[in-house]
């Protein structure tokens, strides 16, 4: 939804030709996107874990303030266009 929300902006309200105002967007929007598909996907290898033992790590990585911050890095960015189309 962030990225749809980023997107309208950019080809709404952008400056330039619309080549021009995606290249923009996605400079822009990419480095959230790739950090967020990367995290997930290395998350998702603690998937086969017995509940037991991975709720327990995933309680001490939460304790890791750099781990915490990786894991709400998407849930906290504000999105490109938020303040043209607030909540």
């Amino acid at each position: 939804m962030m990225n749809a929300l980023g997107l309208a902006e950019a080809v709404t309200y952008g400056e330039g030709g619309l080549e021009t105002r995606l290249r923009r967007w996605e400079a822009a929007e990419r480095p959230v996107i790739q950090h967020t598909q990367r995290f997930s996907y290395r998350l998702g290898h603690l998937n086969p874990l017995p509940d037991g033992p991975r709720s327990a790590l995933l309680t001490v990585m939460n304790r890791s303030r750099t781990l915490a911050g990786m894991r709400m890095r998407a849930a906290t960015t504000v999105p490109t266009g938020m303040n043209r189309f607030p909540a």
